[in-house]
């Protein structure tokens, strides 16, 4: 019977594809959100620049080394781009990393692009990413993003010291949009205003 067998076979075939689909993680975790995490729908690129203090994150390959004060200073870069510079404390003193910051896409909403290895460079890990900003308040004293596949999570803070209650909404946020909030840790910044020491 010749049909029969390839029913049969047709059913094997739909039922290995369903385990491997589960086993890959193609299908979202019970209470996830089933699509990517929403952007802010506007954002100035102009009001990120500035000083920033990464106050907590889930940690990055780019900045695998760095273990306190982690800052970021952010410069315009034309109308659509911001140079990035990060310094940060590593086990073997000051680290330096210098990038670039801009839109994904033709929107100017909080989808962003991160490079900080040259253009040739970007096939090497860690060397560019997407990420989205998930939350910006109005005031701008703290800002919240995180990637698409919700696997890294960061908040940036005007001050040395976010409020709690700031921090607490930031929280809130990402639980919102799907991220393990548990996975993320607080940056220590021993070297208080001054931040990390000069490489």
């Amino acid at each position: 019977m010749p049909s029969s067998r390839a029913d049969a076979w047709a059913r094997r075939v739909v039922a290995w594809t369903a385990v491997l689909a589960m086993a890959s993680g193609a299908r979202p975790a019970l209470g996830q959100p089933a699509g990517p995490p929403a952007a802010v729908p506007q954002l100035d690129l102009a009001t990120l620049a500035g000083e920033w203090v990464e106050v907590a994150s889930t940690g990055s390959w780019a900045l695998r080394r760095c273990v306190s004060d982690t800052r970021h200073q952010v410069r315009m870069r034309g109308s659509r781009s911001l140079r990035l510079t990060t310094r940060c404390a590593t086990r073997e003193g000051a680290l330096t990393r210098h990038g670039v910051i801009s839109r994904s896409g033709p929107a100017a909403d909080g989808r962003l692009h991160l490079r900080y290895a040259p253009r040739v460079l970007t096939w090497a890990p860690g060397a560019r990413s997407d990420f989205v900003v998930l939350a910006a308040p109005p005031g701008g004293g703290w800002l919240l993003a995180g990637d698409r596949a919700r696997q890294w999570m960061v908040v940036w803070s005007r001050t040395i010291a976010l409020d709690e209650s700031a921090y607490a909404a930031a929280l809130a946020a990402a639980r919102r949009q799907g991220f393990d909030v548990s996975r993320l840790a607080r940056v220590p910044q021993p070297s208080g205003v001054s931040g990390p020491p000069a490489p």
